[in-house]
């Protein structure tokens, strides 16, 4: 056998196929200083697409001893495959984080979804299925992410004010906040009876970033007491 024959022999064909498409979703990951990022994704995809050579191999295998009448074992090709997508899922989980009220890597995490698909596709030969998604996720990545910084969206923070023995501030801080154009959605009182501190917590709603710096400016001027301020 010549070397193009042991490699179709072993299937590496799929595997190299796998390598570089996962690389191709992995590329815009790395670009944006991901913790999933190129190599991450080259290696999931590969991953799935010996995974489902293995189960390929092993159906053919015990499906020869079923025919031959010798023994009977029952072989599901699907059960490696299933495995495929539950182990991705602790993968995934990895890299979502929750820092303050964002979450972030929610699309890294669908990524390497994604890039275990696409190698179970190419795994299982099934490569226009492979390409075309590896495409299509190519121009969600690096298209849709321009189009998405030039919609108009909601921007949550947390705002967190503590106040020298200040009882009252909500009442100044609720109709600043109405008049500058920020949304109030929910808020929380606490206070350290042994220091006299008064802390607020706001969780607001804008549209417009520049806003962070007018209700600063607005709450030093008009609230009374007020030590800190801290946005999240």
């Amino acid at each position: 056998m010549n070397f193009y024959e042991h490699l179709a022999a072993a299937h590496l064909d799929r595997v190299i196929i796998a390598a570089l498409l996962g690389a191709i979703i992995g590329w815009e990951r790395e670009q944006h200083g991901r913790p999933a990022g190129l190599r991450t994704h080259m290696l999931v995809c590969m991953g799935a697409a010996v995974m489902m050579i293995i189960s390929e191999g092993m159906y053919d295998k015990f499906k020869a001893l079923n025919l031959s009448g010798d023994t009977f074992v029952r072989v599901d090709p699907g059960r490696i495959a299933a495995q495929i997508i539950t182990g991705i899922g602790f993968i995934g989980a990895g890299v979502i984080m929750k820092m303050g009220t964002r979450v972030e890597g929610l699309t890294t995490a669908a990524c390497l979804w994604l890039a275990a698909g696409v190698g179970m596709a190419a795994g299982s030969e099934m490569y226009l299925l492979a390409f075309v998604s590896t495409i299509v996720a190519g121009a969600v990545l690096f298209y849709l992410g321009k189009l998405e910084k030039k919609l108009a969206r909601d921007i949550h923070k947390t705002l967190t004010l503590w106040t020298s023995g200040n009882r009252t501030a909500l009442e100044v801080i609720r109709p600043m906040l109405k008049t500058i154009g920020v949304t109030l959605s929910r808020y929380s009182y606490a206070e350290r009876l042994d220091k006299g501190i008064v802390i607020y917590t706001l969780n607001v709603k804008m549209r417009n970033p520049d806003l962070l710096m007018v209700v600063t400016q607005a709450l030093r001027e008009k609230v009374e007491n007020l030590t800190r301020i801290t946005w999240d």
